[in-house]
């Protein structure tokens, strides 16, 4: 691909925590500057912004976006969340291989007499 060519790409996400997608795009090594519940995001040639639930991206110079890898690392960042909050009613999380398993930490909430 041309140096000179600029590659766009948009994703929809409707249902996104914008609080977690930012903080997904940091660990991917994005700079992310948050106004609200809105922010703009780059990381060398790769820049873009998240509005309106919406994803825009832009890169120049044959700099690679990967679309996949910022909704597997949001994906990670909810997950990661709710062990949070499950964890604070006595479920603990583990994981089998691919999947994630919830467990209730046994005598959690038990009353003694």
């Amino acid at each position: 691909m041309p140096c000179y060519t600029v590659q766009t790409a948009s994703v929809n996400l409707n249902n996104a925590d914008h609080d977690l997608l930012a903080k997904a795009l940091e660990k991917l090594g994005y700079t992310v500057v948050r106004t609200g519940k809105n922010f703009v995001f780059r990381k060398g040639a790769v820049s873009g912004s998240y509005q309106n639930n919406k994803i825009n991206m832009q890169a120049t110079g044959g700099a690679k976006m990967d679309t996949d890898e910022i909704k597997r690392a949001y994906s990670e960042q909810v997950i990661h969340h709710m062990a949070e909050k499950y964890a604070e009613e006595g479920y603990e999380m583990t994981r089998d291989g691919e999947e994630y398993v919830w467990t209730q930490n046994p005598g959690y909430g038990a009353v003694y007499a």
